[in-house]
């Protein structure tokens, strides 16, 4: 299995080509829950899943292969963030909607990308990024 820092360095971007769907045949999402200061990537949470926010407050989740509309939010610590951002009124600017489309056997994991450079641009001081790591058995029982 790849380490963190080895899927840091694969990324991909946000949305993949379609897979064969197969009946019970399924992809692995994970929420990135680590501080990676280095790299300048950061923790994320989930709060819809397909328009259902039944995934409230879980790191894991089995996925059925296909595509799938997320909305999350990032956890960059507020130093990081510059104080035009982090005081910002309307709290959506911390989420993003992500569209991905799920493979069978594949584990994404899925991280904010603080971008620095534009650390007072609400728009655009983060981004979701997608790793994935092959060869992950999953299946929806």
């Amino acid at each position: 299995m790849k380490t963190t820092t080895a899927l840091l360095a694969a990324m991909l971007a946000c949305t993949f080509a379609p897979a064969a769907s197969a009946e019970g045949a399924c992809g692995t999402i994970r929420l990135y829950d680590v501080n990676n200061t280095r790299q300048k990537v950061y923790p994320v949470y989930l709060i819809e899943v397909d328009g259902k926010t039944e995934w409230k407050n879980k790191y894991l989740k089995q996925m059925p292969v296909g595509p799938h509309k997320l909305k999350i939010g990032e956890r960059i610590p507020n130093g990081e963030l510059s104080q035009q951002v982090a005081r910002w009124n309307d709290r959506s600017i911390r989420t993003r909607e992500l569209d991905i489309d799920v493979q069978a056997n594949v584990l994404y994991l899925i991280g904010a990308k603080f971008n620095f450079d534009k650390r007072t641009d609400v728009k655009e001081y983060w981004a979701p990024i997608v790793l994935r790591d092959e060869g992950h058995a999953c299946s929806l029982d």
